[in-house]
């Protein structure tokens, strides 16, 4: 981003920095979203496979070590490319991708589940 926008706008004028923050924050939160959410996607998924109903303290039990195995495999991942952030950007792409997407394909699911009891479902879903 930082390169596209120096060639059209050059280098240290105010839209030049209002991009770069702009895309610093999306990253930030887009790494919020992965971090909030797998913990949670991997505690229902752990649900689902044991076919049982988890008491509260299971789930918080699980939803717990889902954050420690997050934090683990991305250590394992700095210290496997040497901290290069050149080559760490394009599993973060693909891995933010991923979670948007299972997320929103969640999020139909439910509002398709949904469609009979709630109005404004297609336009969500949409």
């Amino acid at each position: 981003m930082s390169q596209l926008t120096r060639t059209f706008v050059g280098n240290g004028t105010p839209y030049h920095y209002l991009v770069q923050i702009s895309t610093a924050l999306l990253l930030v939160l887009a790494a919020n979203t992965a971090f909030a959410d797998f913990p949670r996607l991997g505690s229902i998924l752990a649900a689902i496979a044991s076919r049982r109903i988890t008491s509260s303290s299971a789930g918080r039990l699980a939803f717990t070590t889902g954050i420690v195995v997050l934090a683990l495999l991305s250590t394992l991942l700095i210290v496997a490319f040497s901290g290069s952030v050149t080559n760490l950007i394009p599993l973060y792409t693909v891995g933010v991708f991923v979670a948007f997407t299972l997320s929103q394909a969640g999020m139909v699911r439910h509002w398709w589940k949904l469609r009979g009891t709630e109005g404004g479902w297609r336009w969500r879903g949409a």
